[in-house]
């Protein structure tokens, strides 16, 4: 009955429109994502010694100390390759929070249509349908994370050998590692969203516990650099995503009490998925879903 349901689903994915426009979005927000940094790219242009120079002039007039004031310090530093990968990473971030809310806007459809509880009245062992659809919603979490940060990938690296030569991106071993663990993210995202749907029982409770998350971890992130972070902060499903995706943004934290890795976060994600799977599966089989 699973492997059915399994192809259902998959199916459900190749034909629905919803699921089109999904990609289309997320394609378009991939390549929207290098802007962060591409004004920081570039040789150095007139401009910028322009305004370095008018920065330099501004030292020599307050600083006590004329020594004091370099040139150079003014000057706009060109980002290096493994610059634009830390970057690319952590867009990671703002297309996982997309993904997530497109999946649990997904799986919420059928809350809100009566779709699932139609679906139920031929498919009685609810287990199966939460299980399938999960694991549907992980597919979709991984194909709209590999879309959007492929995207964002081929035109940074596009970008960037045109900027500097076509020598110019050589830590490929890195990306590879980026875009890899990112698309890991975007189902573990996809699972995770697509059972706060069945445990929260629709889209809005569950789209409001990932907005809940972020906000939570802004606060934390505050709290970091005035010491008084707690350990709980370092168990947050934000920080955690960052470690899996790119572990070099956290391990230098010098406030992090917990070691962090690509291995560390894929655990923690396997863990909440399981624990989350135990709440669902019982709430689900008892709650009145109405067609």
């Amino acid at each position: 009955m699973l492997g059915n349901l399994l192809r259902a689903e998959f199916s459900r994915l190749l034909y629905r429109r919803r699921a089109t426009y999904s990609l289309v979005l997320i394609l378009a927000l991939g390549l929207l994502a290098p802007a962060q940094w591409m004004p920081s790219t570039g040789p150095l242009t007139a401009q910028d010694h322009a305004w370095a120079q008018e920065g330099y002039q501004s030292c020599l007039e307050w600083e006590e100390f004329p020594d004091a004031c370099v040139y150079d310090q003014f000057l706009r530093v060109p980002m290096d390759f493994p610059e634009v990968v830390s970057s690319l990473a952590s867009s990671v971030l703002f297309l996982g929070f997309v993904v997530f809310l497109v999946v649990v806007t997904y799986v919420g459809s059928d809350f809100s249509s009566g779709a699932l509880g139609t679906q139920l009245t031929f498919t009685p062992r609810r287990w199966a349908v939460l299980v399938s659809r999960s694991l549907a919603a992980g597919v979709l979490g991984a194909v709209l994370m590999a879309v959007g940060l492929l995207a964002a990938t081929v035109e940074s690296i596009v970008w960037f050998m045109a900027m500097f030569g076509f020598n110019a991106a050589t830590p490929a071993i890195d990306l590879l590692g980026v875009v890899g663990a990112a698309i890991a993210y975007g189902a573990f995202l996809g699972v995770i969203g697509a059972l706060l749907v069945f445990l929260l029982n629709g889209t809005v409770l569950a789209a409001a516990a990932g907005l809940l998350a972020v906000i939570v971890t802004a606060w934390g992130d505050a709290l970091m650099y005035t010491g008084s972070t707690s350990l709980a902060f370092y168990f947050g499903p934000v920080w955690q995503g960052l470690a899996l995706v790119y572990p070099a943004l956290v391990a230098g934290d010098v406030y992090a009490p917990i070691p962090v890795g690509r291995l560390t976060g894929a655990g923690y994600h396997l863990v909440v998925i399981a624990l989350l799977a135990a709440l669902a599966i019982p709430l689900f089989e008892r709650r009145d879903v109405k067609g």
